[in-house]
C-alpha cells in the first residue's frame, strides 16, 4: 500500500501541472451541498480521485516501460475500450494485452502529461499528450500524441475504462490501421448494463437516465452544426471545453471554440452519429461512437469517422467537456450506413 505521504506528493504534482484556470473549476464539479463543510469534502474527494487516477496512469507508464503487457492489461477494465493510433477499437482485457505483447516490442519509453482532469462520482476524465518512440525496420520514429483516458473506480481499484491514443497531426503513424468497428454492436438502453459489467436496477436506471441525457446533447450538437447555429453549438460546450477536429490542434475554452466554428459551420451539411459504448457516473459520461458528416466538396467532401466526448452536469444541464473527432476514408454508402445506424433515443434520419 503507498503511503499518505506519496499520495500528497502525487497529488502536488498532478496538480501543478494544470494550469490554474483549469483548478478553479474544478472543485465545481465534486457533488455536494455549497457549505464549508461541504468544502471540506469537496477537496478531500477531488484529491482522492486525482491521486488514484495519478497513480492509474504512473503504473501505466511503468508498465509500458518496462515492456509489461501483463501489466499493462491488468490496469483496464474487463469491458475496456481501447483505440490505439486513432485505428480500430480494440474491447476486453485479453485483447488489449495481445496489442501490447506486440505493439511494445517495437515501442521505446513512453512520457505523459496531465492538461485536464474531470471528476464524477466513480469515474473520471482525464487529457493530456504522449510521447515515444517507434522502431521499425531500423526506423526510429518520434510519435506525439494527445490521450484520452476514461478511469472508473470498480470497488476499491481504478481502472481504465476508455482510451483513445491519437497521434497528433504532425506525427506518423507506426502501422497503418483499421478503420472498421466490427467488433462493436450500437448501444441501445437495454444494453447498458451488461455493456459495464453491474447489472443492478439502480445502476441501469441511472445509466438509462445518463444515456438518455447525453443522447439528447449530441442530437443538440448535431442539429446546431446543421442548420449553421453558432451560438447553439457553442452553448453545447462547457465554458472549459475542449474540441480537437480532424488534424488539427485542441481548442480549450468556449472563446477559442467559437472562433474555430465560426468557419466551419457554414461547410457542414447533415451530421449523423450513433453511441458504440458508454458509461458514466455522477456527473460525467462518456460516449464513443461514429460519425459520418456531408461536407461540401470544397471542404473535402463526405467524411466518415469515429468521436470521443465527454460530457460533465453544470447544474441540471449537460455540457460537452470534451470532443474529438477522427477520421477514416468511407468506402461507399454501404459502409456509411452500417457504421452510422441511428440507436435508441437519438433521432433517426436517412443518412443519404
Amino acid at each position: 500500500m503507498r503511503s499518505t505521504s506519496r499520495a500528497v506528493v502525487t497529488l502536488t504534482l498532478a496538480l501543478t501541472a494544470l494550469p490554474a484556470t483549469r483548478l478553479a473549476g474544478l472543485a465545481q464539479e465534486i457533488p455536494g451541498a455549497d457549505t464549508e463543510a461541504a468544502g471540506h469534502r469537496k477537496a478531500e474527494y477531488l484529491a482522492y480521485v486525482v491521486a488514484n487516477v495519478d497513480t492509474l496512469m504512473t503504473d501505466w507508464r511503468s508498465a509500458w516501460n518496462s515492456k509489461n503487457p501483463g501489466g499493462m492489461a491488468a490496469l483496464y477494465a474487463d469491458d475496456a475500450l481501447l483505440i490505439p493510433n486513432g485505428g480500430a477499437p480494440i474491447v476486453g482485457r485479453e485483447p488489449v494485452r495481445r496489442h501490447y505483447e506486440a505493439a511494445l516490442q517495437l515501442a521505446g519509453d513512453i512520457g505523459v502529461s496531465l492538461g485536464d482532469i474531470g471528476v464524477g462520482e466513480e469515474i473520471a476524465y482525464q487529457f493530456g499528450d504522449y510521447r515515444f518512440v517507434y522502431t521499425s525496420d531500423d526506423v526510429a520514429t518520434q510519435v506525439f500524441g494527445r490521450h484520452v483516458t476514461i478511469p472508473m473506480r470498480y470497488g476499491r481499484d481504478w481502472r481504465i475504462r476508455a482510451q483513445l491514443l491519437l497521434p497528433a497531426p504532425e506525427s506518423q503513424r507506426p502501422a497503418s490501421v483499421a478503420a472498421e468497428a466490427a467488433n462493436l454492436e450500437p448501444l441501445t438502453p437495454d444494453r447498458l448494463g451488461p455493456r459495464t459489467g453491474q447489472t443492478g436496477g439502480g445502476r441501469r436506471s441511472f445509466l438509462r437516465r445518463a444515456f438518455t441525457a447525453t443522447s439528447a446533447v449530441l442530437a443538440a450538437w448535431r442539429e446546431s452544426w446543421r442548420r449553421d447555429n453558432l451560438p447553439e453549438a457553442i452553448e453545447a460546450f462547457a465554458e472549459e471545453g475542449v474540441l480537437i477536429l480532424p488534424g488539427e490542434e485542441p481548442r480549450f475554452g468556449r472563446a477559442a471554440i467559437r472562433s474555430r466554428l465560426s468557419d466551419l459551420l457554414p461547410a457542414i451539411g447533415a451530421l449523423h452519429t450513433t453511441i458504440l459504448d458508454f458509461d458514466a457516473s455522477g456527473g460525467l459520461s462518456y460516449a464513443y461512437g461514429r460519425y459520418f458528416c456531408q461536407c461540401r466538396r470544397d471542404h473535402g467532401g463526405d467524411v466518415l469517422g469515429h468521436y470521443l466526448s465527454v460530457l460533465t452536469t453544470e447544474g441540471s444541464e449537460w455540457h460537452i467537456r470534451a470532443l474529438v473527432l477522427w477520421t477514416d476514408v468511407a468506402e461507399g454508402d454501404a459502409a456509411v450506413s452500417a457504421a452510422c445506424r441511428p440507436v435508441d433515443g437519438m433521432r433517426a434520419t436517412p443518412l443519404l
